[in-house]
């Protein structure tokens, strides 16, 4: 039987890859497919208009450490925890 924790380290995975073949390289996500997935998965945290997509980009820009131009699995999970400690202290 599959755990509750087990059941979201498997969803983590399963988004990462549902959204990282759109552009060829399933290893990475790109520019384009990281803001997608933020305005499909991450509506509450997604642009409404040019600010909110400014200070959005100043959320993502970190996401890519190494800087080349990509996000691989690794940042994409420090962002995703980053988004959950947000939302649990503005749930507190």
């Amino acid at each position: 039987m599959t755990t509750n924790g087990e059941k979201c380290l498997l969803g983590l995975i399963k988004l990462f890859y549902s959204y990282s073949t759109s552009d060829g390289d399933y290893k990475y996500l790109s520019n384009s497919e990281v803001k997608t997935l933020i305005e499909k998965e991450f509506d509450a945290f997604s642009a409404k208009n040019e600010e909110e997509a400014a200070e959005i980009n100043k959320i993502i820009a970190p996401m890519d450490e190494n800087k080349d131009g990509k996000c691989d699995f690794a940042e994409f999970v420090k962002y995703v925890s980053a988004i959950a400690i947000l939302t649990n202290s503005i749930g507190q």
